[in-house]
């Protein structure tokens, strides 16, 4: 960025980030992980929405549903890291995991069978 941007403050300004990063990893007890998932998943989505963009309506509702989906799981997750950890401890009480593997099998299943529909 030009001098215009920030000024004389360029270098303070960017030890301050690296400041903050560094201190971040020592400080903050929660869950940066999660925060790093959630972004990852905010960057991919932005890519799978370009791709579905001026497609037929049809064939990109099922995609442009379940990224939203990610998108708003990927927010919440970003804003209260700690939930993630709640809802791992609520799934392992009743092995509700088998029930989700269902569930990610199913979708797997369904986008198989309309991918053969266009």
């Amino acid at each position: 960025m030009s001098e215009a941007d920030f000024g004389d403050y360029k270098l303070l300004i960017g030890m301050v980030a690296v400041g903050v990063a560094g201190l971040s990893f020592v400080y903050v007890t929660d869950f940066l992980a999660v925060r790093g998932w959630s972004m990852l998943v905010l960057l991919y989505a932005r890519e799978v929405l370009d791709a579905a963009f001026l497609q037929e309506s049809q064939s990109r509702l099922l995609l442009v549903l379940i990224t939203y989906f990610f998108i708003v799981i990927a927010l919440y997750l970003g804003a209260w890291p700690y939930r993630l950890r709640d809802w791992i401890e609520w799934m392992e009480k009743k092995s509700r995991f088998a029930m989700m593997g269902g569930g990610f099998v199913l979708t797997g299943l369904l986008l198989f069978v309309l991918s053969f529909t266009y």
